[in-house]
């Protein structure tokens, strides 16, 4: 077994934040709550309850776009060797 370095998590952004923003958790929170509200729906058989579910979700995609909830990224790996420190944001 040969001995490989530890990693420390850090962003990608200047701006991230490692645990993501609270617009992020809430966003993410309120998904959960609509796809298991929809769930329960379509078990249910409340079909006007699935379908306004349903609609939720589709929205779900644009309006994380919106909040940028992919800044919150974290890269867990160090920078290779002569990598460029700023690689990952001049490829944004």
């Amino acid at each position: 077994m040969s001995d490989v370095p530890r990693s420390t998590p850090r962003p990608i952004s200047p701006g991230g934040h490692p645990h993501g923003r609270p617009i992020s958790w809430i966003f993410v929170t309120v998904v959960i709550i609509v796809f298991t509200t929809g769930g329960l729906a379509l078990i249910l058989a409340n079909w006007a309850l699935f379908w306004t579910c349903f609609g939720l979700l589709l929205l779900a995609a644009p309006v994380g776009r919106a909040i940028r909830i992919t800044d919150d990224t974290i890269a867990w790996t160090n920078p290779l060797p002569g990598e460029d420190e700023n690689l990952r944001n001049k490829l944004r």
